[in-house]
């Protein structure tokens, strides 16, 4: 490709752009699954964090080449700055496109007073947990600006299989005063109650989850509180992406999150999903999904960071 070609950077991306981006995608990220719906779940019907930026760069036809959407986020170790996405079509890639819409959507970051910098790695509402290390051009090209690998997360897949194995668990459960349900609208106000009291990165998940028909969130509560709950179908749709999932500290090693991760796999074969994606998976929880799942290790992904430079 001529790199003289005239190429127009930091134009606004449109709805309408919708389909040449996921044709973008496609092309720069051949195996991750990219829909119209998943792209609009992370770019136009996204909260965007506490804030978003997104530009893009087109050919001299006006055609879409490449883009960038990142957002600014409140963590309680202060505030972050994520790329949720950052993709070139191939045959422009090696040309400073992809250089140029990372700088500046870094400069928004900064100017945001984001201490720090992930690429992929952004909760609440991601297409994957960080970088495929696959494509070692993207692995290459994140070292190149800067980009440290601070982990690694996994996405691991279970086949929904001999789910009634864990009914005497949640009976057991049941017995000890828990109860089990799935969420309904009305249950919003007191979800979001708990969400922000104890888990807040996760609240655009739980906003997903509701929105679905019926809801995909269950509920475990103790003296009508909720102490816990799973989530299936909140990030990705139509994948069969399981979590979150979370019990408060005084319930735990209780068998509560054993049991909700059961209603969570039932929840996804009653949608008609023959299997469970288990994306932003540390490698210490390998054990215990291998032993409790069967799982199997789908893919890896490198998480990578930038600290901001006083």
């Amino acid at each position: 490709m001529d790199s003289s070609a005239a190429l127009i950077v930091n134009e606004t991306l449109q709805v309408s752009d919708l389909p040449s981006m996921v044709e973008v995608c496609r092309m720069a990220m051949p195996m991750e699954e990219i829909t119209s719906p998943i792209l609009m779940e992370k770019t136009f019907g996204s909260r965007g964090g506490d804030a978003a930026f997104q530009c893009c760069c087109r050919d001299e036809k006006g055609a879409l080449i490449g883009f960038i959407w990142a957002i600014s986020f409140e963590t309680e170790n202060g505030r972050m700055g994520g790329i949720r996405l950052l993709a070139v079509h191939p045959k422009w890639q090696r040309l400073g496109i992809g250089s140029s819409l990372l700088k500046a959507a870094e400069s928004y970051c900064w100017e945001q007073s984001a201490r720090e910098i992930s690429i992929g790695a952004t909760p609440g509402n991601y297409l994957v947990a960080g970088v495929n290390p696959l494509y070692m051009n993207s692995t290459c090209f994140c070292e190149s600006m800067g980009y440290r690998m601070s982990g690694i997360t996994q996405v691991l897949s279970c086949r929904l299989v001999n789910l009634e194995r864990f009914d005497a668990r949640r009976d057991d459960l049941l017995k000890s005063g828990y109860q089990l349900r799935r969420a309904m609208g009305w249950d919003r106000r007191a979800t979001d109650e708990f969400l922000s009291a104890n888990w807040k990165e996760c609240e655009e998940e739980i906003e997903h989850a509701f929105a679905n028909t019926p809801p995909t969130i269950s509920l475990c509560l103790f003296d009508n509180q909720i102490v816990g709950f799973v989530a299936t179908e909140a990030n990705n749709p139509g994948t069969g992406v399981f979590g979150p999932v979370y019990v408060h500290k005084d319930h735990r090693r209780k068998g509560v999150c054993r049991v909700l991760v059961a209603e969570g796999l039932k929840s996804l074969w009653a949608r008609g999903f023959a299997t469970s994606k288990h994306p932003w998976t540390t490698p210490t929880l390998s054990r215990f999904y291998s032993d409790e799942l069967n799982a199997t290790r789908e893919r890896i992904h490198f998480i990578y960071r930038r600290t901001r430079v006083s």
